[in-house]
């Protein structure tokens, strides 16, 4: 568990409103062991707080379901039965017991599966449980991915978090390397109405299907410097991927931590010409759940380090951080770098502006550095043709064939 830090916060309004007695729950790690960054204000009333590891995370989750007043909505792709989802689940029994709105979104492909009976408690104690696109040959085509939990409508927790024992621990002696962000503050009911879209037509009919895809495309809010962006199926010029487009073409200084790092050709091209000026850094996985997305990911490391780029492979467990610093610019939540994540899955990305937040993220980029191996040109060229051609064909699969499949199934399904 993280060591609580000095609490002197950066705003001391913000500062004062926390120390005043809550109307609902205060900051995570106001009180108690989750205190995993100081938090961070902007101009336009928002309270942000980094979640750094899955213990941190799964505890902030739990005091947030806990204090919650008037609703609860959890949104996972992963969410397994196990320790740490038993305790989630319990609490949001307890919440629904006491007349609280609970609804759940689980993604039928990635937490499907199961057996029945383990979600019962959540069915007796009132709350609504819903699978997103549960009919079966559908399921492989496109998913939510998102991860999302928001309490009131006021108070949110984002990112690349699923709920499973896996991923508990610190990232580094045990459990996967993730990262999460606590946030208080307007964008919270945006998200809660994001959520509300889904769950509605989770179901995935033809009504649903067109209904959700408007959703997607003309969802995308904006609350000062803290933007939504939304991502969806079929979406090649999406919101999410001109505001990502534009921000990188500009940027003086990028920063990627990524634990499936697949992009496409504008992107490549975009870090190529960036990394001229030795101004871009890629945090991949060493240790991954998905070979062959690391296959793929690999076979762009000899591009990325002729144009100057440094490469880094986190090494002491699975990294599956979804996050991106443009400048001081912060990009956190469910989408990878991949095609499944911006044309294929339903996806959703915070874009915030704000140097405190994005020094920060900076910060624990430099730390997780201290535990990975830098990519040597040395290492690149003593790879043989055929690990190469192998590279290649993995890059061709996960970008190019899981697409022209997922998208051909769901025009003739639908």
């Amino acid at each position: 568990m993280t060591q609580r830090p000095d609490t002197t916060l950066v705003d001391s309004a913000y500062a004062a409103r926390m120390q005043a007695p809550p109307t609902t729950m205060p900051a995570p790690g106001m009180e108690g062991p989750v205190h995993a960054s100081q938090p961070v204000v902007t101009a336009h009333g928002h309270g942000f707080r980094w979640l750094h590891e899955a213990d941190t995370a799964y505890a902030a989750m739990e005091q947030l379901v806990a204090a919650s007043r008037t609703s609860l909505d959890l949104e996972f792709y992963i969410f397994t039965r196990g320790e740490v989802t038993g305790r989630l689940v319990e609490a949001m029994a307890q919440a629904a017991r006491r007349g609280v709105r609970v609804r759940v979104l689980l993604d039928a492909y990635g937490s499907g599966g199961q057996g029945d009976g383990w979600l019962e408690p959540l069915a007796t104690a009132g709350a609504e449980l819903r699978w997103f696109n549960p009919r079966r040959l559908l399921r492989y085509t496109c998913r939510d991915h998102r991860k999302l939990v928001v309490a009131d409508g006021s108070q949110a927790i984002v990112g690349g978090f699923n709920v499973a024992d896996e991923y508990a621990g610190d990232g580094i002696t045990s459990g996967w390397r993730d990262l999460g962000l606590w946030l208080e503050g307007p964008v919270a009911s945006a998200l809660q109405a994001s959520f509300a879209r889904l769950f509605e037509a989770a179901a995935l009919g033809r009504r649903d299907w067109l209904r959700l895809l408007r959703a997607v495309r003309h969802g995308h809010e904006a609350r000062g410097d803290v933007q939504l962006l939304l991502g969806g199926p079929g979406r090649p010029h999406s919101h999410m991927r001109r505001v990502l487009y534009a921000d990188l073409g500009r940027a003086a200084r990028i920063d990627i931590m990524a634990g499936y790092f697949v992009p496409n050709g504008r992107i490549r091209r975009v870090l190529r010409r960036r990394a001229r000026s030795d101004s871009v850094r890629v945090l991949a996985a060493g240790v991954t759940d998905v070979t062959l997305a690391q296959m793929a990911g690999r076979s762009l490391y000899p591009m990325l380090l002729r144009a100057g780029a440094r490469v880094y492979e986190y090494q002491p467990q699975v990294l599956h951080a979804k996050a991106l610093l443009v400048d001081d610019v912060v990009y956190v939540g469910s989408a990878n770098l991949d095609a499944r994540s911006l044309q294929l899955n339903f996806e959703l990305m915070l874009r915030i502006r704000d140097p405190a937040l994005a020094a920060q993220l900076r910060a624990r980029f430099e730390a997780d550095l201290a535990h990975s191996t830098p990519v040597q040109p040395a290492w690149v060229a003593q790879w043989g043709l055929a690990r190469r051609l192998l590279q290649w064909l993995a890059r061709q699969v996960v970008s190019r064939l899981d697409r022209w499949i997922a998208l051909g199934a769901l025009r003739r399904l639908l």
